[in-house]
């Protein structure tokens, strides 16, 4: 989740997919990326901000 909310605080306004892929360790899937960028926003590491037919990230 710090991983994350590193990732979001370096590119503020990002969708959730390129955090997602960023994170997700080779061989694990997408899935767990997004389980991780789902668990930071949950936990109030990252704050989720819908724009249009998709969510812009900020670090809290």
């Amino acid at each position: 989740m710090l991983a994350a909310k590193t990732l979001v605080a370096h590119n503020p306004g990002t969708a959730i997919l390129p955090i997602a892929r960023a994170i997700a360790p080779h061989g694990r899937g997408i899935r767990f990326g997004y389980r991780t960028v789902h668990r930071a926003i949950r936990a109030k590491l990252i704050r989720a901000e819908k724009s249009g037919n998709k969510y812009a990230l900020y670090a809290n």
